[in-house]
């Protein structure tokens, strides 16, 4: 199995999205997310198979998320992919979610967590 995820992975590249000015990103105690695009690409599924993943999500820092994906890539991320993947750390997190004391996204992860409950 090893051998076959990193054959994967191997032929991926790596994509560096840098979140736009006014917005952060959480990090959770489960931060990477493999997720898949719909066949509109108009959404996705996270936590599928790396075999089946359109990409794989890894939030570096509050303002920089990286991800393995099919083409290199130095963006800004709209700030409703910030959004998206904010949501989905908080769906992923095994206990914790972690963000920045003097950031804005404490409301935000209390109603995520609420809902997600």
């Amino acid at each position: 199995m090893f051998r076959r995820v990193r054959d994967v992975l191997r032929a991926q590249e790596v994509e560096v999205w840098h979140v736009p000015p006014g917005h952060e990103l959480l990090i959770s105690d489960s931060p990477a997310i493999a997720f898949r695009y719909s066949s509109d690409r108009t959404r996705i599924q996270a936590d599928v198979a790396v075999g089946d993943a359109s990409g794989i999500a890894l939030p570096l820092a509050r303002d920089c998320l990286a991800v393995i994906g099919p083409s290199p890539k130095d963006e800004e991320l709209l700030p409703s992919n910030v959004e998206l993947f904010n949501r989905l750390q908080v769906q992923g997190a095994r206990q914790y979610v972690y963000y920045h004391p003097d950031g804005r996204l404490k409301a935000f992860v209390q109603e995520a967590t609420w809902t997600a409950a």
